[in-house]
């Protein structure tokens, strides 16, 4: 028995050290580098070794629970506030996965079950492996409870379905569960399958009392489990629940097909992130016929056992089809949810790997008994799979890691891989809020410990925490620069230019940082409407509106945007012009003009255009949500300024709330 133990200990170690070892090498490859969701997790843990208020959940919304926050915060404390302590939070709990894998198998076949499928963990398919070490609230952790959850299960059955403790701690983690990541939905329905099994055909002869019993206690699990999650939505109006949306048919059979097209192939290693491009030439028709072989294979064993289904009976000694029917109820929920669109995000089936693992090492073992060459044979193939999905060894550059791109900023440019440049320069230049994307305000809030901080601009505009920006806006904005990509930079620095702006800039860490943003309009002079009359091709009963000096009124053209819209200023008198201002009120979000570009006209009738729709468009990109926007160019005396409005919209009219003129 010793000698047993102490193999079993050897094999546990070596795949464990195996694993840690993949996933340390992608982890150094990329230089341990975060992305902004990670961030938001690191800095709730340091919020949280700060002392203040415990969050519940991820903060800005009302999921996704603060477990990996709170074992981060413990991190933070024994080893210090860095992202490489917050990437090795869900990186332990992704190598406690492979023993919780192992384990499930020992019970289920053995120790060739167990090494096979622990193997098949410890070497997984690239989705496994980058996501053994994103810190992103809590989808590593979801899956080893979800395995620690039926790993509890397996061994109640097997010893006969008596101990009350065994289902409490079942309810327990799946409460916890429950409060981490909804996803946990996918294991609680193989749970409910085991436990009223267990409780239908045990020996007991009060079967009926017994499945009560069974049922409360593991509800009373559950109840402490989720404790946080149903104290906020007690005091928060049920807001959780706002998450769950059904598909309609149409859409969970759109889901459905990209779960097989799209979601399967990436996590058997067919196929690449966020990428049609399969991991090698034919290699979605190989992972399917590997595993089409392995499942038939399984199905063929297990054949009598999978009858007994249809009458809720497990074999409670080998009770695999649990994780059969986990299979099947991980990818109808996914299908049928309001999320299940999201096929190319393979975070939503990361709970599918223990399943896969041991239900494909189940049939490997199955082989081994026809042949033992069969056996090798199918295994090697499997980690040859996920080595070239990880490593993409059969591509034209072998031995480069699947290791995905930093997020999308703006028009293809990405966040930086190290920020630490920008980073320097502003704390050096006391600089402590700045304006940028999300994806690169986060991360580096958390990788300067928060001596900077920043305010949103341009998507995703999701503010996660709103004290930043309350300090923002106690600021002037000279006092804030925008952190921009070159793209970015380049709308920007037109629109600021156009609106009277001066400016400087520097361009650190692959970023142009534009700072020292001034304006002063005090040398503009305002054209009292009383020297123009307004007139439009649409609607020109209504212009006046347009300068009525009521924001609540508005000039509309009266129909859906099309090229050639027009809405013109003519003086009585020629006047010097060289700047104008709209202003599109409560209608800005939908009726702004879609292409639109200014002209003066002179007394002989010739044109001359002042503001482009490239110009506009960067004010409107520079503006965001404020309705309102003042423009300059060199002034010039003018018998009329023309609007023409050149773009195209289905359904949206041009609206202006009020006009104003000046030079």
């Amino acid at each position: 028995m010793r000698e047993r133990s102490t193999g079993e200990i050897l094999i546990v170690f070596v795949l464990v050290l195996l694993g840690a070892m993949l996933r340390l090498d992608f982890l150094i490859a990329n230089h341990f580098v975060i992305d902004a969701d990670e961030a938001i997790v690191g800095l709730m843990g340091k919020h949280i070794l700060e002392g203040k208020s415990l969050p519940i959940f991820y903060y800005g919304q009302h999921y996704m629970g603060s477990f990996e926050a709170l074992t981060a915060a413990l991190f933070f404390k024994l080893f210090g506030l860095s992202s490489m302590v917050l990437k090795c939070v869900p990186l332990l709990f992704s190598l406690l996965l492979i023993v919780v894998v192992y384990l499930l198998g020992r019970e289920l076949g053995g120790r060739s079950l167990a090494a096979v499928s622990g193997l098949l963990i410890a070497v997984p398919a690239s989705p496994l492996m980058v996501w053994s070490a994103m810190a992103r609230g809590g989808f590593i952790e979801i899956v080893v409870i979800g395995a620690l959850a039926l790993l509890c299960l397996v061994r109640w059955l097997k010893q006969g379905a008596h101990s009350l403790t065994l289902v409490w701690l079942i309810g327990l983690l799946l409460g916890l569960g429950w409060w981490v990541n909804n996803q946990i939905l996918y294991t609680m329905v193989p749970t409910a399958l085991g436990l009223v099994s267990g409780c239908l055909w045990s020996k007991d002869s009060k079967r009926l009392k017994k499945l009560f019993v069974v049922g409360g206690v593991c509800l009373a699990g559950f109840a402490i489990g989720s404790a946080p999650f149903w104290y906020y939505n007690l005091t928060h109006d049920f807001a959780s629940f706002g998450l769950f949306k059904r598909a309609t048919l149409m859409q969970a059979l759109s889901h459905l097909a990209g779960v097989w097209w799209t979601a399967l192939p990436i996590l058997l290693g067919g196929k690449r992130f966020w990428s049609d491009s399969e991991t090698f030439s034919g290699a979605l028709a190989v992972v399917y016929a590997m595993y089409a072989l392995l499942l038939g294979a399984y199905l063929w064993e297990r054949r009598r056992q999978l009858g007994q289904l249809f009458v809720l009976r497990l074999e409670h000694e080998k009770p695999i089809e649990l994780f059969l029917v986990m299979s099947g109820a991980a990818i109808a929920i996914f299908a049928l949810s309001s999320f299940g669109y999201l096929v190319e995000a393979p975070r939503y089936l990361l709970p599918l790997y223990p399943a896969i693992a041991l239900i494909a090492g189940y049939a490997i073992i199955a082989l081994g008994r026809c042949h033992a060459a069969c056996q090798y044979a199918a295994l090697t193939a499997l980690l040859v799979i996920n080595l070239c999905s990880s490593y993409n060894l059969c591509s034209s550059s072998p031995g480069e890691r699947a290791i995905p791109g930093e997020p999308h900023i703006f028009s293809g440019q990405r966040v930086s891989k190290d920020q630490s440049e920008l980073m320097r320069w502003l704390i050096d230049n006391s600089y402590s809020m700045i304006a940028t994307n999300y994806w690169i305000g986060y991360r580096l809030a958390f990788e300067s410990s928060e001596r900077i901080r920043f305010k949103i601009i341009h998507e995703p505009e999701q503010v996660r925490i709103p004290e930043y920006e309350a300090a923002a806006a106690q600021l002037p904005a000279d006092k804030i620069p925008q952190v921009l990509t070159p793209a970015q930079a380049t709308l920007v620095r037109r629109a600021l230019i156009h609106m009277c702006y001066t400016f400087k800039e520097i361009a650190l860490s692959g970023y142009v940082v534009l700072y020292d943003i001034k304006r002063d309009l005090s040398q503009l002079q305002y054209t009292p409407t009383s020297a123009f009359e307004v007139t439009a091709s649409d609607k020109p009963e209504a212009a006046f509106k347009a300068v009525d000096g009521d924001r609540q009124s508005r000039w509309g053209s009266g129909r859906a945007q099309a090229p050639g819209m027009e809405f013109s200023a003519r003086f009585h008198q020629p006047q010097s012009v060289g700047w104008i201002s709209l202003d599109a009120g409560q209608w800005w979000a939908s009726d702004f003009p879609r292409a639109l570009t200014v002209d003066l006209e002179d007394s002989q009738g010739a044109r001359q255009t002042v503001l482009s729709s490239d110009d506009t468009y960067a004010i409107r990109f520079f503006q965001e949500h404020d309705p309102r926007f003042l423009a300059c160019f060199p002034a010039q005396v003018s018998s009329a300024i023309i609007l023409r409005q050149q773009g195209k919209d289905e359904l949206f009219d041009w609206s202006i709330a009020e006009l104003g003129l000046g030079h």
